[in-house]
Order: C-alpha cells, then structure tokens, then sequence
C-alpha cells in the first residue's frame, strides 16, 4: 500500500498547540505538494437546544456567538495565507466548525475529507487541545482509520531521524507503508521492538521481525536494529525504550500499542513531557 500525505487534517486551537502541528505538517508535506485541512472546533453556541438555551442565560448572546466565529474564521485566513507564503507547494482550506464532543468532529471531519493523515499539536500532558481528556489520538486513529500524528512543542523543529516500530502478532502492512512515505523525506535509523514476555513464545512475532527486518534493509533510506523489551506493559516499556534511544518519533498501534496501565484516557504521548521531541504516530 502506497501512502503519500496530500491530505492533511490539521486541528487548531490558535495556540503553540497549533504553531507545533502546522510545523510538523509542513515537515511532512510531499515535495510534489499537498492540501492543509485547518479545522477551529467553535464550542460557543454548539450543541443541542437546550445546550444553546443554557449558554443564552449564562449571558452569552448570538451576537457575541457570531462575533467569534467571525474572530475563529479571520485567524484562519491569516494562518492560511502565511502557510501559503511559506511554502509554495501547499494549498490551504480553512473551516469552522461546532461540535461536541471535539473529538467526535474530529473523527467525522478526517473520514468526510479522506484524510492520509491527521496532526495533533499537544502541549500539556493531558489533551491535544484544550478540553481536558476530550481529545484522544488513539481514538481518532482507530474510528477514522486514519493515521494520526501526535506532536509536542519539542518536536515542533526537530528533525526526523530515529523510529521506533514495535512488532506484534499482526504483519504491520500500513506501518511500513508509512514508513516508506517517511523514507522519501529524510535517511531514517528505525528501531524495531519485540515484546519478551509473551510474544516471543507465539512463532509468528519472530517470523513477522525477521520479514519486516529484510523488508527494511532492502529498502533505501537509512538503517535499521531491533531489539527485545521485557516489562508487563508494552506501552511502558516502549515509552521507556524509546526514552533510552532519544526517538524522534514512535510508531504505535492504536489499539495496543498505546494504552498506559493504571491510567484511565491516557495515550501514549500524555506521558512525554512538552519539551519531548518525540512525536507519536498512531496507525490501525
């Protein structure tokens, strides 16, 4: 499978949130050009009825609704055209949008635009954006089937060198896939993991590694290791090897791959601090 990102889904909040996800976008954007999808999810004034009759007697008028929807709509347009300017070879769409909860929108938005991929700027160890534990990677990647992209202000200039990849019981065809799409960019040193404890008592890990291995070292673009990680929870253990190797970026599944034991709502990059270089791509 073929994977190029002329499509990307970019959701801003007009914040360093936001600076970090169109870097990280622009980073990623093909040589041949692509299209920014910007998407403001406006929470003032929606939801149902009686939610917009609750907002009423909170003193909010549809005067000031409409005032700042006009206000999310021009610092779109103002973000759109400086990206523009910046890079020649990137059209940019603009649209706001009510919705909740956030993620849901999200989740509809990448699936109605077909998106190649979704980027997620986070700043604080909780969300990607500002609802507190609204807003999950994982979630948006296994209900759009899009692979989504989650980034610290750390990682807003960092260049793309070191991929950590883990390798489960399934052949990981859409991360290599990625991968490739990634090689076209930059030389990359990719790190394969394997899980000890119990994926290597089933045959097909070991087997499935030494395939993906040779895959990877046919291919141009830089090297590749691999290595075996002990520890009770995958997620953990990936987050500390991936610490240990100075990752610029982790390649997860959604569904395994992501999940810290003991915390509830809790994606693999709510653990990285926001100085964290290390971005978290989520594929299904």
């Amino acid at each position: 499978m073929a994977v190029s990102f002329r499509n990307i889904l970019v959701p801003v909040d007009f914040s360093v949130n936001t600076e970090t996800a169109v870097a990280r976008a622009l980073a990623l954007a093909p040589p041949e050009g692509c299209t920014i999808h910007l998407l403001h999810i406006h929470r003032i004034g929606a939801g149902h009825f009686l939610g917009r009759i609750r907002q009423f007697f909170k003193g909010i008028s549809w005067k000031q609704i409409n005032t700042s929807i006009r206000r999310a709509e021009l610092k779109l347009i103002e973000l759109k055209h400086l990206i523009e300017k910046q890079a020649e070879n990137v059209q940019v769409q603009v649209e706001v949008l009510h919705g909740r909860p956030v993620e849901d929108v999200i989740i509809r938005k990448a699936i109605d635009l077909k998106a190649d991929l979704v980027v997620l700027g986070k700043q604080s160890q909780h969300t990607a954006l500002p609802q507190l534990n609204t807003v999950v990677p994982s979630h948006i990647a296994q209900a759009a089937g899009v692979p989504v992209l989650t980034a610290k202000p750390g990682a807003r200039n960092n260049t793309l060198q070191t991929v950590v990849m883990p390798v489960s019981n399934r052949f990981p065809t859409n991360k290599l896939a990625l991968i490739g799409a990634l090689r076209q960019a930059c030389q990359l040193q990719i790190q394969l993991v394997i899980f000890a404890d119990h994926d290597t008592d089933r045959p097909f890990p070991r087997q499935s590694l030494l395939a993906i291995f040779k895959i990877l070292k046919g291919q141009a673009g830089g090297k590749v290791n691999y290595v075996v990680l002990h520890g009770p929870n995958k997620a953990k253990a990936l987050l500390d090897y991936s610490r240990s190797v100075e990752a610029d970026m982790v390649l997860v599944d959604p569904g395994t791959e992501t999940s810290i034991m003991g915390w509830s709502n809790r994606h693999l990059s709510d653990m990285l601090p926001p100085h964290s270089k290390t971005m978290v791509l989520a594929v299904r």
